[in-house]
């Protein structure tokens, strides 16, 4: 028996234990999922890295997952590991609900689910790509257009919520002390 806490050192431990070919086992507690009203923040723990799917591409099968909720996986991004990864970011990339009568009738299933999930990982990072060549050239666009008009960076600041009614009238000023309130003297009076 070997137990480690922390998300970090657990998917560290993970990843060594799975960069060869082996057999792992892992035990969930039902007990404390079922205490906890089976939520996924309860349920299974599932690191994954969600950028990097070219070297590894970590997926969970379960019957018991929701398209609106986890309900059974607590899945987790290493590099945010104390955020849950939302379900539509995660489905049928990271996670698949396994349907126990299609995989019995069809001995493809968990092959096509397989593919699936590697052609979304495979559009995702694309699109990522995309989206940082775009941002590339609209900063170099930008370093051109200062160059060229003279206008100093700071001149070309944009804060998008600046003229917002809700900012415009509202106080810099802090309102309220910081130290905590006694909530029996507050009572009392």
């Amino acid at each position: 028996f070997h137990a480690i806490s922390g998300i970090c050192r657990i998917q560290e431990y993970l990843k060594q234990r799975t960069s060869r070919p082996c057999t792992l086992a892992l035990r969930d507690c039902f007990i404390h999922w079922r205490e906890q009203k089976q939520v996924g923040a309860a349920g299974k723990l599932f690191i994954l890295d969600s950028i990097d799917t070219t070297r590894r591409h970590e997926i969970f099968f379960d019957d018991n997952i929701r398209y609106t909720e986890t309900k059974i996986v607590d899945i987790r991004d290493f590099r945010t590991p104390n955020v849950q990864v939302p379900i539509p970011r995660a489905i049928n990339k990271f996670l698949v609900r396994a349907e126990p009568l299609e995989s019995i009738t069809n001995k493809d299933y968990f092959w096509e689910k397989l593919q699936l999930c590697e052609e979304n990982a495979y559009r995702a990072r694309r699109t990522r790509m995309l989206m940082r060549s775009a941002l590339t050239r609209c900063k170099t666009a930008m370093k051109v257009f200062r160059a060229i008009s003279g206008t100093p960076m700071s001149a070309t600041k944009y804060v998008p919520w600046r003229n917002l009614p809700s900012v415009l009238y509202t106080s810099s000023t802090e309102s309220f002390d910081d130290e905590p309130i006694d909530v029996d003297t507050v009572h009392s009076r």
